[in-house]
């Protein structure tokens, strides 16, 4: 038996031992994720009372949160957790938990995160913004907000989003470290509520970050709370070009390029994304700002196929802010000197918060006047709705990823918390899908197919899809095919349907295929096409040439600038029976001439490579190139045709396209003329012939083609100097 003063002596040890705060420390501000890419990401928490750090990481889930895969420590005793993982595989979902060295301090099912996918990822990317979330004075908004964006993801059975996107103003008044925490990580990360939880959050500062002040001194200032709580992508870990910058930021996912801009902060000497302001109403297209310089080299080094930026102050909107008023006078210079820099770097989707309301635009460019200045003959680069809903009038946004300047959607998504509102105009002009219902902004990329919709609500129970639309890159294709009787060629729609629904000709396929084969029985030229079912003017067409022997195969084909002229290269292999290629130039796609013939004896070569360059070519005008290869039987076939252009802003813009009753077409004149337009049809039969009178400057024309069949045709416009070929859809 122990004696007293034993027991005394354990008892006093006991008592006056040093004591592991790790037995106090509790979750002050649950996990949240950060500076997610296809390798790595940065998980975030805040604690009661300081401890070291411990996040434990797993494929599978564990209840007990003591995942073995990835086991990351840190041994400062703090309250601001911060563990950086690495090491991690592309496009993985993974189970984490956090705490110290001995304590699980947060698990469960929602404790989870995917990495980002590679450029190449043929699956769906997720994205949803809020804007505006912090909550004002007995506002339930966000608990709205947050309860229908869970009924969202649980009725379209989502169970994994890519990215949150915050717009800014995510805790009013001053963006405090109380006001975070009581504002935005408990009713979006709180509790049961989890969605800080599995959404890697890429934020976006607005003016309540910045203390919410206008002083020169406030906006310089990167010491509030917002730029400590937050940790983004600056050094380029995630894509992009580093900007070393906490307030602005790129990054990719999948094959989207986001820009995370600052549209409030100022640099030292005083550039903001407004600046400058000695240049009211010029363009300013290259540098000039820190963060414009900087966009400039990040988007010129991009290789994705879509850019969508988000800031907080948007260019339009006649919500709680109205972008014409002088007490909102950032709004009005962004929208003059910023977004047009933006336009013709290929900008395809731009998302801002500020004004308490959701607002969109259709697809637009150049409009950089007040309100009432919006004309849609002239901004309008599109004249469908857009929504994709069957109706003729909204068929999706279309058109190439060059040249760049090819139009941009604005939106507003400022009604994801506080008090919503708008001011005379609202729903008019510019953006006239508008509503100050309060709701969130959703997206999903799938290869060169982007569907969006504000999804509101007034109780967090009934849902309201509120506005949608589409917008399709690369799309209404023509692909030409040689191959030998008997072998099978590949034919592939050049958009993702959203319901996996094609009409194809001459093919056999299914409406559920996307791709299919073709093997012609005999020799000859084959054509074939794959459409939509949904009145969106989509539209491939396909020739396969059938020969009895291949004499070559073309690898490869490809014509870029080279100064003054064009330089065009090919690549062939198993060369047999051939007699000569001649190299075709075109200036309006249909009518091509030979500029060169290669006579050169290649027969039993394994493969050969070929280039030339077809000089001092005259601006202003689009070249189109093709080869035509030759057999010693007297057997020829082409390539596909390639083009160049070497002057994209006189090029002039036709819309819409699909068209139904009328096309609109937009040229710009450097003095008085007349313009020839012919329009043919796919056999080459001229069905529209017209000449025009144009005076200096732009010119808004139009032709009526209500009587024109439904079908593809093509656009031929000569001014005498110069002439453009363009494709056309009749509805």
């Amino acid at each position: 038996m122990k004696s007293n003063h034993s027991f005394r002596a354990l008892l006093l040890l006991v008592l006056f031992a040093p004591i592991s705060t790790e037995l106090f420390s509790q979750i002050d501000r649950g996990a949240y994720l950060q500076n997610n890419h296809q390798t790595g990401i940065t998980i975030r928490w805040r604690t009661t009372a300081a401890s070291n750090s411990r996040v434990r990481i797993g494929t599978t889930y564990l209840a007990t949160g003591l995942y073995t895969d990835f086991i990351i420590n840190d041994a400062a005793s703090v309250t601001d957790h911060i563990i950086t993982v690495t090491g991690l595989t592309a496009d993985t979902k993974y189970f984490y938990s956090v705490g110290a060295s001995t304590t699980v301090q947060q698990v469960s099912t929602n404790n989870f995160f995917r990495t980002a996918p590679p450029a190449n990822t043929t699956r769906k990317i997720r994205i949803t913004a809020f804007g505006d979330c912090g909550a004002e004075s007995n506002n339930t908004n966000q608990t709205k907000v947050h309860n229908g964006y869970q009924l969202f993801l649980t009725n379209n059975s989502i169970t994994e989003v890519d990215a949150l996107l915050s717009l800014g103003d995510m805790a009013y008044d001053f963006a405090t470290t109380t006001e975070l925490t009581s504002n935005f990580f408990t009713p979006f990360g709180g509790g049961t509520k989890n969605i800080l939880r599995n959404h890697p959050l890429f934020p976006a500062p607005g003016n309540h970050e910045y203390n919410f002040s206008q002083s020169t001194a406030s906006r310089k200032i990167r010491t509030w709370p917002y730029f400590s709580t937050f940790t983004v992508p600056s050094a380029g870990q995630s894509g992009g070009t580093a900007s070393n910058k906490s307030n602005y930021y790129s990054y990719d996912i999948g094959n989207i390029h986001f820009l995370s801009l600052d549209s409030h902060g100022m640099e030292q000497d005083g550039d903001d994304a407004s600046y400058p302001n000695s240049q009211m109403g010029t363009l300013v297209t290259t540098g000039n700002t820190a963060m414009r310089t900087w966009i400039a080299a990040d988007l010129a080094a991009n290789t994705q196929k879509w850019v969508i930026a988000y800031w907080h102050h948007p260019p339009y909107s006649k919500g709680s802010h109205n972008s014409d008023a002088a007490g909102d006078q950032q709004m009005i210079d962004i929208r003059a000197r910023f977004i047009r820099f933006l336009e013709q770097q290929g900008v395809d989707l731009v998302i801002s918060g500020h004004s308490h309301a959701y607002e969109r635009s259709k697809l637009i460019k150049n409009y950089l006047g007040n309100w009432a200045s919006y004309t849609p003959a002239t901004h309008e680069v599109s004249g469908s709705t857009g929504k994709y809903d069957g109706t003729v009038a909204a068929a999706p946004y279309k058109y190439n990823s060059m040249p760049k300047d090819h139009g941009t959607v604005y939106v507003v998504s400022g009604n994801a918390g506080a008090n919503n509102s708008s001011t005379t105009g609202f729903g008019t002009n510019v953006m006239p899908y508008a509503t100050t219902t309060p709701g969130f902004f959703y997206f999903e990329v799938e290869d060169n197919r982007l569907d969006a919709q504000s999804i509101t609500t007034t109780d967090g129970v009934n849902l309201i899809y509120f506005d949608k639309f589409t917008i399709m890159k690369d799309v209404n294709k023509t692909t030409v095919y040689n191959i030998v009787v008997g072998q099978s060629q590949m034919l592939n729609a050049s958009w993702p349907a959203a319901n996996g629904t094609y009409v194809w000709t001459g093919t056999g396929a299914s409406g559920t295929n996307r791709s299919t084969s073709v093997t012609p029985a005999t020799t000859g030229i084959f054509n074939y096409t794959v459409a939509d079912n949904n009145n969106g003017g989509l539209l491939d067409n396909f020739t396969v040439n059938v020969t009895a022997t291949l004499p070559v195969i073309f690898n490869s084909f490809t014509v870029q600038k080279a100064g003054a002229g064009a330089s065009i290269k090919w690549t062939v292999s198993e060369i047999s029976n051939h007699d000569y290629f001649s190299i075709e130039r075109s200036t309006d796609g249909i009518h091509f001439t030979e500029i060169s013939r290669n006579t050169e004896n290649i027969n039993g070569q394994s493969d050969k490579f070929f280039a030339i360059n077809d000089n001092n070519l005259p601006a202003g005008t689009v070249f189109y190139y093709r080869i035509k290869q030759c057999d010693k039987n007297g057997v020829c076939k082409y390539t596909d045709v390639k083009s160049v252009r070497f002057d994209e802003k006189s090029k002039p813009v036709l819309y819409p396209i699909p068209a139904e009753n009328t096309l609109y077409i937009t040229y710009t004149c450097s003095g008085t003329s007349k313009i020839h337009l012919i329009i043919t049809d796919e056999n080459g039969r001229v069905v529209v012939k017209e000449t025009k009178n144009v005076s200096q400057g732009r010119n808004n024309l139009q032709t009526n083609i209500s009587k024109l069949k439904s079908g593809t045709y093509i656009v031929v416009i000569n001014d005498g100097r110069e002439k453009w070929t363009e494709k056309l859809i009749k509805l």
